[in-house]
């Protein structure tokens, strides 16, 4: 027979009133254990095949500020063809946005849902769209999705599949946000139903003190096992150096800036340290310490290897500084 802890058998009774299924919330409020208890629990239990974890992800839908506004005044599209419809049936389209409370940006947004959902036709007049609407459309899905979700959120897999792309619709014009999460529902099996027939109510501590030594209790109770092999949380300990961090953060701001990060070699010379950006090299002549020398001036002059067709056509825009 398989040996429970005093969680493990809570939980596969929890399970058993459950009707053998349930969530983890469910689980913690019936057997009376705080979370993090159940998941230890649950996870020893699934090792030992005496439960079956089924994780669902679900996405989670609920409305934007904007979209908020929409459930409660109406989509732009909807609200500018109510008001050309009132208007004898066709309006400009300043006008219209002006009558009906929007900004200026709705304009491509309002003509272009006419179109694609056929409540209108967009005609140009001299210097001004022309929107005209003869009859005052049905609901459409995406409405339906607004009054549904104006009550609270709504899960997308349980909604019929043409409000699922009404659905998508809205997300893609950030009048719906979507949330993914997972569902997580804890089944006993067989083998847990019986490990919890036979399972006995023993006190369980996970603390041996010298009172219980002393007084014989420890004979009573049994000592808690481990698991030194379950999963932990992993960790990065590890951390930049302080110069490290801070020389990424310039990076950063650098790049923010338009800078492009280059390779070079370990020795730069002066022409392109300081000439091609336009600093005197006598600032590199001494470091912190004063008289410390910081550049190198080699006996004899060389090449420094760059190919002559790409600093041709720099020469001519830098002033190349001499020691004197």
């Amino acid at each position: 027979m398989v040996e429970l802890s005093q969680n493990e058998a809570r939980v596969l009774q929890a399970l058993i009133a459950s009707g053998g299924e349930a969530t983890p919330e469910e689980l913690a409020k019936r057997s009376g254990l705080a979370d993090s208890a159940v998941a230890r629990a649950v996870l020893n239990l699934a090792q030992s095949q005496l439960v079956k974890e089924r994780v669902e992800k679900k996405t989670e839908l609920r409305l934007t500020e904007e979209g908020e506004s929409f459930a409660s005044e109406g989509l732009p599209e909807r609200r500018i063809v109510s008001i050309v419809k009132k208007s004898g049936g066709r309006l400009g389209l300043k006008e219209a946005l002006q009558r009906g409370g929007l900004d200026d940006k709705y304009a491509s947004i309002v003509t272009g849902w006419i179109s694609r959902k056929h409540w209108g036709r967009i005609e140009k007049e001299d210097s001004d769209l022309q929107i005209v609407a003869d009859t005052e459309p049905a609901g459409d899905q995406d409405e339906e999705i607004l009054a549904r979700l104006k009550g609270g959120s709504v899960t997308l897999e349980k909604l019929p599949s043409n409000l699922r792309e009404a659905a998508q619709r809205l997300v893609k014009r950030n009048t719906v946000e979507a949330r993914t999460r997972s569902d997580r529902e804890i089944e006993i099996t067989p083998a847990g139903r019986d490990a919890a027939t036979g399972a006995g109510a023993q006190q369980e501590v996970s603390l041996l003190t010298g009172d219980m030594i002393a007084s014989g209790e420890w004979e009573k109770v049994k000592l808690r096992t481990y698991n030194v092999s379950s999963p932990v949380p992993q960790t990065f300990p590890g951390k930049y150096h302080p110069y490290l961090r801070f020389l990424r953060t310039v990076k950063r701001k650098l790049v923010a800036l338009g800078f492009r990060e280059a390779v070079g070699p370990l020795v730069e010379t002066a022409f392109i340290n300081c000439d091609c950006l336009y600093m005197s090299r006598s600032l590199l002549s001494e470091g912190p310490v004063k008289g410390e020398p910081r550049t190198v001036q080699r006996s004899r002059e060389e090449s420094c290897g760059y190919p002559r067709e790409r600093l041709e056509d720099r020469l001519d825009r830098v002033e190349i500084q001499v020691f004197h």
